[in-house]
């Protein structure tokens, strides 16, 4: 066990060194007990892999990627490890395994509001891409916040309003932006700035404030503009989450 402790170790510490620090590293370590148990060897690799490759996919990230770690974590093992995770049929296990993880991702995109730590995810995916774009992230992106006063509101009502501003964020915002929910009930929707960015967060506290479920409270919206420094997004995700 110690030996198998060694090699997960050594090959977290060479994806920090070639990918960098980030999200990944938190999904990979969640994945410990999997890792484990296909370098323990104890059964066939395959369902390992495959859920490897889906759970990637779930978070977000690439194949490519995906691929890469798994390829840094057979580099790592021992021969013995290695040829028991043949390398062909790692890569093609695991792929259909990211192929489920990503049907997986769209249809829960389609229908859930997802929490706070995938928005952070896709935040940190979307500085990458305007950071090899050269775009200034507040210029390409921003939040837009919903919020509803429900100090008064019993629990079941309060869980009613909070799902009609859900479903209007669905209706709205229907272009693949995420949508997230922090703790105490906010909605923070990542979106693509544009000219009607405006109109549309006036449109849905307008609907969501008309629904007869919100009556008695006060439903409000705003946009968030985004730091151009990745080195303030955790204040801004708590200050959020607040």
């Amino acid at each position: 066990m110690a030996s198998l402790e060694r090699i997960r170790t050594t090959w977290l510490g060479l994806v920090r060194q070639q990918w960098g620090p980030g999200p990944h590293m938190s999904c990979l370590a969640g994945m410990d007990l999997l890792v484990r148990e296909l370098l323990a060897g104890i059964d066939l690799p395959e369902p390992y892999l495959h859920e490897f490759g889906r759970r990637c996919a779930v978070e977000e990230f690439t194949l490519d990627d995906a691929i890469g770690w798994l390829t840094a974590l057979r580099d790592v093992c021992t021969r013995r490890i290695r040829l028991r995770i043949d390398d062909r049929n790692a890569v093609v296990t695991l792929t259909l395994g990211w192929v489920d993880g990503t049907g997986e991702r769209t249809a829960r995109a389609h229908s859930q509001v997802t929490s706070m730590h995938v928005l952070e995810l896709r935040l940190h995916q979307q500085y990458d891409r305007c950071a090899a774009l050269g775009v200034r992230p507040n210029d390409a992106h921003a939040l837009a916040v919903f919020e509803a006063d429900v100090g008064d509101l019993g629990r079941m009502a309060r869980a009613a309003l909070l799902e009609v501003i859900a479903a209007e964020a669905r209706r709205l915002f229907r272009h693949g932006e995420t949508i997230s929910a922090t703790p105490t009930g906010r909605l923070v929707i990542l979106a693509e700035r544009h000219a009607r960015l405006h109109e549309v967060v006036h449109r849905m506290v307008a609907a969501t404030n008309a629904s007869p479920i919100a009556a008695g409270t006060a439903v409000r919206g705003w946009i968030e503009p985004l730091a151009n420094e990745r080195l303030h997004l955790d204040s801004h995700m708590a200050s959020l989450s607040c």
